[in-house]
């Protein structure tokens, strides 16, 4: 009679075979796709404690048998073009799609209110659409209430051109996912069944979240934010993506941001130069005086003690405080504007330098004035940080340029042309929310700081991840409905095991790993490697 030892090796050989055999049916050739080159651990399935885990992983299933969604291309252009017009970005997109939606022909509303939008070029419906041509144009104004003119009202007015570009199966996903053949035929179907899921899936988080990085799977939240240094705080969110595994999943994960805090620019960047946890003398640092004169001719009260510093050490970290800020939102504290405006760089001259014509009301003759007298004259503001470089904007239509002089190779200041720059001194800019910092400019306190955040238990997160499964709650989502798909609310079980740790060999002896972690001590390497150099 078989002792129990043998039926559970026996047992373990019978699994290890099927997952072998499923994973040799997968056929992959393209290295690029999520299965491919999977590589076989010895004893695979046999060696270590066998236990139940959970992963954060959601079973997708196809409730149609036969599941085809319709791939449309959309152009979206501005109905009168002018010179230089840039194409539409990501969120103008949106508002473009949901305007199209809502004042659609009455033949095809219901298909494109099922249908999903990338926000770029690209939306997908379950609905073949009702076009009286294979490319069809159609009109649409965004509301604007201060629009008056005609051509306000222009510039209001864009057309979407459609067109069909495929018919995209969904069971080829499932085809796929359960060990069916992949070959370069099938391969684009496969990708297009994930493109497709993976946008309907974002489709009614555009409103609800910030969508930030990760290829468009990352989204962010401001509540139950952290405050940290150095002019941040650490955003929560998740990632969603659809993974392919043997029954197609929707994958959730928990993620954090840095980002900044919406304040005053000048305020942020005093507590970053003031070195408060680190600053950016984790960064590369500063040393007070190194830029001179350029504290000279400012307010009085601010060309001493820890106005001078802070002057000195913008002027210093100047170029590494263009790469952080780059792209950043913000808005004008002095006046109002229908949109945020985008940082492009900052000027090579502060505000008593920095000089451009100024139209006269009375019709007279153009005068040249300085920024800082111009906001005195105009706005009746005096600024307290005149010897600050000026915040750069580009206007719109100016493309991004990178002007090298040729004699001595440094840049040259790239607002040579002011009448295509607009230029505010950093006092009277406020960050918006959602202004991401660079992962390679997090400086190290705020590296430390996120750490402790995002260091969690296993039970924590998965709480944190089904926290998060229950506030997406997918099956409220009409469309899903439409695209007859069903997700699971429950986390993916999966067999797994506890494997002892491998002995570290050394020469003449060996170490046992304890929790991922021993000792050198008495312990010789085999060979010698290179000296470490600092």
């Amino acid at each position: 009679m078989a002792s129990n030892n043998d039926n559970q090796q026996t047992s373990g050989i019978e699994e290890v075979e099927g997952i072998n055999t499923t994973l040799s049916n997968l056929a992959l050739t393209d290295s690029r796709d999520d299965l491919a080159n999977c590589m076989a651990r010895p004893n695979f399935g046999v060696e270590g404690r066998k236990i139940t885990v959970h992963a954060n992983v959601f079973p997708i299933t196809v409730t149609r048998k036969s599941m085809i969604i319709y791939q449309y291309d959309i152009l979206i252009e501005k109905a009168v073009k002018s010179k230089g017009e840039l194409k539409a970005g990501r969120e103008l997109s949106w508002k473009i799609w949901k305007q199209l939606c809502a004042k659609s022909p009455g033949h095809i509303k219901r298909d494109l209110e099922a249908a999903s939008f990338d926000r770029q070029s690209n939306f997908y419906t379950p609905y073949k659409l009702k076009l009286s041509n294979p490319v069809v144009t159609i009109r649409i104004e965004l509301p604007d209430t201060t629009a008056t003119t005609e051509k306000q009202k222009q510039a209001n007015t864009f057309k979407c051109t459609i067109k069909l570009v495929r018919e995209v199966d969904l069971h080829s996903l499932v085809t796929y996912c359960q060990g069916g053949v992949y070959d370069e035929a099938t391969s684009a179907m496969v990708a297009a069944a994930k493109a497709a899921i993976n946008v309907l899936l974002r489709q009614d988080l555009y409103d609800r979240y910030l969508q930030k990085g990760g290829k468009g799977r990352r989204f962010f939240t401001l509540e139950n934010l952290n405050e940290m240094s150095d002019g941040g705080r650490i955003l929560n969110g998740f990632i969603q993506s659809v993974i392919p595994t043997q029954s197609g999943q929707a994958a959730l994960q928990v993620t954090y941001g840095p980002f900044f805090k919406p304040n005053i620019l000048i305020n942020i960047l005093e507590e970053i130069v003031s070195g408060r946890g680190g600053g950016l003398r984790g960064r590369g640092g500063y040393r007070a005086g190194d830029r001179g004169n350029r504290g000279e001719g400012g307010a009085a009260g601010n060309t001493q003690g820890n106005s001078q510093l802070l002057v000195d050490g913008i002027w210093k970290q100047k170029k590494q405080f263009e790469i952080l800020l780059n792209r950043t939102r913000f808005n004008l504290t002095h006046r109002q504007s229908n949109q945020p405006l985008q940082i492009d760089g900052l000027t090579d001259k502060n505000a008593n330098e920095l000089l451009f014509k100024m139209a006269n009301p009375d019709g007279g003759q153009d005068t040249m004035i300085s920024v800082t007298d111009f906001y005195k004259k105009v706005h009746n503001i005096t600024l307290s940080y005149p010897c600050l470089p000026l915040v750069r904007t580009a206007h719109k239509g100016t493309p991004k340029q990178k002007i090298k002089d040729n004699n001595n190779g440094q840049n040259k200041d790239k607002n040579k042309d002011n009448n295509k720059y607009s230029f505010y001194p950093m006092e009277l800019v406020k960050l918006t929310d959602f202004n991401g910092i660079p992962f390679t400019a997090v400086s190290s306190s705020q590296t430390a700081e996120m750490i402790k955040v995002t260091a969690k238990r296993p039970e924590e997160r998965k709480a944190s991840i089904m926290k998060w499964r229950q506030e997406l709650d997918y099956s409220s989502l009409p469309r899903l409905k439409d695209w007859c798909l069903e997700i699971s609310p429950f986390m993916m079980e999966v067999n797994a095991r506890i494997l002892d740790p491998p002995e570290v060999r050394y020469k003449g002896s060996f170490a046992s790993p304890n929790y991922g972690t021993w000792g050198l001590n008495r312990h010789k390497f085999v060979k010698a490697n290179k000296d470490l150099r600092a």
